[in-house]
C-alpha cells in the first residue's frame, strides 16, 4: 500500500487495540462489549475486524483504530497516526496537517520561552517571596516548572529574536503581542507563570498568575495551532495514570489548586484554564474516570460554577460528587492552613449532585418559604431513579411547613415532583441496547448484499446487485448503492476495510459501516440465491403494476415482462435471474 495510512491500519490488530480498555467477547462475526463512550448497562459495542472498525449502537460512536486512538487519547489526527505509527513500527515518511518544519520551530519557540521563564524566576526576589508566601519552595517550583515573566522593556522579545524565531510566528503561538509594523511587546508580564502540557506531555501553553492585587489575576494563553482551551485540563498528563487507577478525577478551579492537590497526596487533580466547565472538558474526563469529584472555591461564585459542572457530568452519564471545604477556603488555602489530610477529607466527603443542590436551595431561600419547595421539588425531578426520589423525598416531608402530617406531606411533594417532571420532560430519541437491523431504516432485504461483499465467494455477485440502485427502495440502500458503484467498477476481490476507505463521503463509510457489523448470520450461497431472486422479482412486480396503472406499454410488451416474472420465480441459479 502506497498510503502510509493503510500501512499503520493494517498493522494495528484493532481488537488488541481495544481490548487494551474494553473486555470484549465473541459475538458471531463480531466482538461485543460495554461501550466506554456512556454508562453502558448491557453491551452495545460492538467491533468488527472484518470491517476494521468499532460502533455503538446505542450512543451511535464509531469508527477505526485512528479514530478510537483520537477519541480516548484526546489526539488530533497527525498525532493518533504518529502514535500508532510508532507502536506498530511503521516509519513515516509523508508529513500531515500543518508542515513538520513548522510544528518543531514551534515547539522550540515554545520551549525556548519556558527556559526563559524558568530562568528569570530566581533573579526577582518578589516572585520568589510570592512562591514562599504560597507555599511554594524549589521542589515545588521545579518539579511543576514554575517560571516568572519579568515588566522589563520587552524580554522575551528580546529571547526569541535573539534566538532567531520570527515574532508574528510567535504572536500565533500567544507568546508576544503586536505586529511588524508597530512592534512587538511580551503578552505576559509581572506574572508567576505556569506551563500548560496536554495529556502526551507536550507543553503547549502557558498561564500567567499576577504577583500582588493586579488584574486580570490570570491570562491564559489564547487558542493556538497547538492549544484549545476548551479541551484542555491543567495537570491532566501528570494525573491520568492515577485517574485511570481509580476511575476517579478531582476537578478543580486553578494551578495552585491543581498543585495543592497533587501535594496533598491527591494525584488525579485537574483544572480547567480560565474558562467554566464545558462539553469537551466532559468528554475528556469520561474517557479515563467513572466518577468525577468537583472541589471548587467555597464562595458564591465556586458553588454555582460547581453546580453547572454537576449537571453536565450527569447529562453526559457521569457519576459525581461536590466536596464542601470550608467557608472561605480553596484546596490551596486550606493546605497551608490545615494540611494535607484536610484535602483529602474534604474529597472524601464529597455529597451527590442532588444533596449539594438542596443545600444551595437552602441557603438561597428560606425553607417556610414556596420558592424553596418550588426548586427543590424541580431538583428531584431530574432524578431518573424512583428510589432515590423517595430517599430524599420522605426527609423533606418531615420538614413542609404547610402539612402537618408527615404522609400528607410526602403526597403533596410526590404531585409536585411529578408535575415538574412533566414539565421538563423532552422527547427522546429511542435507543438501542443491542445492535439490531432496527438501527436502520434499510430493511434486511436490502441489506443483505451489502452484507454480502465480506463474504470472498459471493462478492462479485453482491457486487452485481448492490450497484444497481433501481433494484432498492430505501433512501439508505439506494445512497449506498450508488456509493458502491462509484467506488469500484467491478467486484474485485478486496478486503472490507479497503471497500470502506474507497468510499468517498463520511456518511457513507458509516453507513456501510453499520450494515456490515450488523449482527446477523452470515450468508452462504443459497441465501444470497434467494436474495438476489427476490430483490430482482420485486424490482419486475414493481414495473408491471406501474406500467398496466398507466397503461404505458402494449398488451404484447406486458405479455413478454409476464412470462419475463414467471421465468424469475423459478429460477433458482443467479444467473437465470439476471
Amino acid at each position: 500500500m502506497a498510503d502510509e495510512r493503510e500501512l499503520v491500519r493494517s498493522k494495528v490488530d484493532i481488537l488488541d487495540l481495544i481490548g487494551q480498555r474494553v473486555r470484549l467477547k465473541k459475538s458471531g462475526r463480531n466482538w461485543t462489549g460495554l461501550c466506554p463512550f456512556h454508562e453502558d448497562r448491557n453491551p452495545s459495542f460492538s467491533v468488527s475486524p472484518d470491517v476494521g472498525r468499532y460502533k455503538c449502537w446505542s450512543c451511535g460512536e464509531s469508527g477505526d483504530v485512528f479514530t478510537w486512538v483520537m477519541k480516548t487519547q484526546g489526539l488530533e489526527f497527525r498525532d493518533a497516526l504518529e502514535l500508532l505509527a510508532k507502536q506498530a513500527g511503521v516509519e513515516l515518511t509523508r508529513g500531515y496537517g500543518p508542515d513538520k518544519g513548522k510544528r518543531q520551530a514551534m515547539a522550540d519557540a515554545m520551549a525556548t520561552a519556558q527556559a526563559f521563564f524558568r530562568s528569570q524566576l530566581n533573579e526577582f526576589p518578589v516572585a520568589l517571596d510570592y512562591c514562599e508566601g504560597r507555599g511554594l519552595d524549589e521542589g515545588v517550583r521545579s518539579d511543576w516548572e514554575i517560571g516568572f515573566a519579568p515588566a522589563i522593556g520587552e524580554a522575551l522579545v528580546s529571547e526569541l529574536k535573539r534566538r532567531g524565531f520570527r515574532l508574528n510566528d510567535c504572536k500565533e503561538l500567544s507568546l508576544v503581542e503586536g505586529d511588524d509594523r508597530n512592534g512587538y511587546g511580551d503578552r505576559f508580564k509581572s506574572r508567576l507563570m505556569f506551563p500548560i502540557r496536554d495529556d502526551q506531555g507536550n507543553l503547549v501553553a502557558f498561564g500567567g498568575r499576577v504577583i500582588g492585587d493586579g488584574f486580570p489575576k490570570y491570562i491564559n494563553s489564547s487558542d493556538t495551532p497547538l492549544f484549545s482551551k476548551g479541551k484542555t485540563l491543567y495537570g491532566m498528563h501528570r494525573a491520568k495514570d492515577a485517574v485511570r487507577k481509580l476511575r476517579q478525577a478531582v476537578l478543580v478551579e486553578g494551578y495552585l489548586d491543581v498543585i495543592a492537590c497533587h501535594r496533598s497526596g491527591v494525584e488525579n487533580a485537574v483544572a480547567t484554564l480560565g474558562t467554566a466547565m464545558g462539553e469537551q472538558h466532559v468528554k475528556r474526563l469520561a474517557l479515563w474516570a467513572d466518577e468525577v469529584v468537583v472541589l471548587y472555591d467555597s464562595d458564591e461564585a465556586g458553588q454555582k460554577a460547581a453546580e453547572r459542572a454537576t449537571e453536565l457530568l450527569t447529562q453526559a452519564g457521569v457519576r459525581s460528587r461536590v466536596a464542601l471545604m470550608p467557608a472561605g477556603e480553596d484546596p490551596d488555602t486550606l493546605l497551608r492552613a490545615s494540611g494535607p489530610e484536610a484535602v483529602r477529607n474534604s474529597v472524601k466527603r464529597g455529597v451527590e449532585p442532588i444533596e449539594f443542590l438542596l443545600q444551595q436551595i437552602g441557603l438561597r431561600h428560606a425553607v417556610e418559604t414556596e420558592e424553596y419547595w418550588h426548586e427543590a421539588t424541580a431538583a428531584l425531578a431530574h432524578l431518573k431513579n424512583p428510589l432515590e426520589v423517595e430517599r430524599h423525598l420522605m426527609p423533606l416531608a418531615g420538614r413542609y411547613p404547610f402539612m402537618r402530617d408527615p404522609a400528607r406531606a410526602a403526597r403533596a411533594l410526590r404531585k409536585m415532583v411529578n408535575q415538574a417532571a412533566r414539565k421538563a420532560a423532552q422527547p427522546q430519541e429511542q435507543r438501542q441496547s443491542r445492535p439490531t437491523r432496527q438501527a436502520l431504516e434499510m430493511p434486511p432485504l436490502e441489506a443483505a448484499p451489502f452484507r454480502a461483499l465480506i463474504e470472498p465467494d459471493l462478492r462479485e455477485r453482491a457486487w452485481t446487485i448492490c450497484t444497481d440502485p433501481e433494484l432498492f427502495l430505501t433512501a439508505e440502500a439506494r445512497r449506498l448503492s450508488a456509493a458502491v458503484k462509484e467506488a469500484w467498477s467491478s467486484g474485485q476481490d478486496v478486503s472490507a476495510t479497503e471497500l470502506m476507505e474507497a468510499l468517498a463521503d463520511d456518511a457513507d463509510r458509516e453507513l456501510l459501516a453499520a450494515v456490515l457489523m450488523m449482527d446477523d448470520a452470515p450468508l452462504d450461497e443459497a441465501g444470497f440465491e434467494d436474495v438476489a431472486s427476490r430483490l430482482i422479482l420485486r424490482r419486475v412486480e414493481l414495473v408491471l403494476k406501474s406500467d398496466s396503472a398507466k397503461g404505458g406499454r402494449t398488451d404484447e410488451e406486458l405479455r413478454s415482462l409476464d412470462a419475463r416474472l414467471k421465468e424469475l420465480k423459478g429460477a433458482k441459479p443467479l444467473e437465470k435471474s439476471l
